[in-house]
């Protein structure tokens, strides 16, 4: 079986000490990180339920391009591991939506 191109999304920001009119934590300079493996041997996930999202505790990355693995934990929601080459990593600014 041909390996192809995988990625995952996450959406990160700042949590800043002030809060608002509802007593909520303000956030500040969100970002969505893109990694990309050229090629994932091996996904392994728990937690994965409707709506196929989460929030992370904790991400580590070990390894190296030729054999990479991230794994995570989390807060609510899916967890796991994936492992593959050819990691890239991009940072672009997101702009949450206003509610």
């Amino acid at each position: 079986m041909q390996n192809a191109a995988s990625s995952i999304r996450l959406h990160a920001w700042n949590t800043t000490d002030s809060v608002d009119r509802d007593g909520y934590f303000l956030t500040e300079k969100h970002a969505t990180v893109d990694i990309e493996f050229q090629a994932v041997d091996l996904i392994e996930l728990s937690n994965f339920g409707d709506g196929h999202k989460g929030i992370v505790f904790s991400l580590e990355f070990t390894g190296s391009l030729q054999l990479t693995e991230i794994s995570w934990t989390s807060s609510v929601g899916v967890e796991g591991r994936i492992v593959g080459c050819g990691v890239s990593i991009s940072v672009s600014p997101h702009q949450p939506a206003e509610e």
